[in-house]
C-alpha cells in the first residue's frame, strides 16, 4: 500500500508520522486492497481545544474510495478514531463486495454456467475434423447451411487458414493471417 503523509499548519514530527503510518498500515489486515491512502494531518485554530487536530483520510480500494474525517484534542486521538470509522467502513465494504460475488455466483448456478471445480477448464467444447480446401464464397455457404456466426476453413486461393463470420451490420467479413 502507498501511503502519503501530509501536514498542515504545523511540522510533522517522526514519532507521529510512524505512528500514523502504522495504524494505517493495519487496515490491510482487514481489506488487503487498499492501494493507495493519503492522509492529511491538519493543525486549525478553533475555539474549541478538542477539535484543533483534524484528520482527514482517503483510501483507493478496488476501485472505490473511502474517505473519513475526525477531529480529536491530539493527533493520536484523531488518528485512532480515523482508523476505527474506516475499519468499520471496510468491513461494510467487504460485505457489500462479498454478497455481490455471491449473487452473481447464484445467477450463474441457476442459470448452469457455473461447473463444479474438478471440471473446470478454458477449454468448453473440443471438435476436430478434416479438411479440403474451400475458397470463401463456398466457405459462406457451408456457414449458412449450417446456421452457424463464423466458419473455420482452408483458403484454397491462399492455402492459409481463414474464417468468415455473419456480421451484425449485414454481410460477411473474412479474417486471415497478415504473414501466411
Amino acid at each position: 500500500m502507498d501511503i502519503q503523509l501530509g501536514a498542515k499548519g504545523f511540522e510533522l514530527r517522526e514519532n507521529l508520522e510512524t505512528y500514523t503510518t502504522e495504524k494505517i498500515e493495519h487496515l490491510q489486515k482487514y481489506l488487503p486492497g487498499i492501494r493507495t491512502a493519503r492522509v492529511e494531518l491538519v493543525k486549525e485554530k478553533t475555539r474549541a481545544s478538542a477539535d484543533q487536530n483534524m484528520v482527514q483520510v482517503t483510501l483507493n480500494v478496488q476501485g472505490a474510495t473511502l474517505r473519513v474525517e475526525e477531529r480529536a484534542a491530539t493527533f493520536q486521538a484523531a488518528v485512532d478514531a480515523a482508523t476505527l470509522a474506516l475499519r468499520k467502513q471496510l468491513e461494510r465494504f467487504k460485505g457489500k463486495v462479498y454478497r455481490a460475488e455471491q449473487r452473481g455466483r447464484r445467477k450463474m448456478k441457476e442459470a448452469g454456467l457455473v461447473m463444479e471445480r474438478e471440471e473446470r477448464s478454458p477449454i468448453m467444447r473440443r471438435k476436430s475434423f478434416s479438411m479440403k480446401p474451400v475458397t470463401p464464397e463456398e466457405a459462406i455457404e457451408e456457414m449458412e447451411g449450417l446456421d452457424h456466426a463464423f466458419y473455420f476453413f482452408m483458403n484454397l486461393e491462399t492455402g492459409t487458414y481463414s474464417v468468415v463470420y455473419r456480421r451484425k451490420a449485414g454481410g460477411y467479413g473474412l479474417i486471415e493471417p497478415a504473414n501466411p
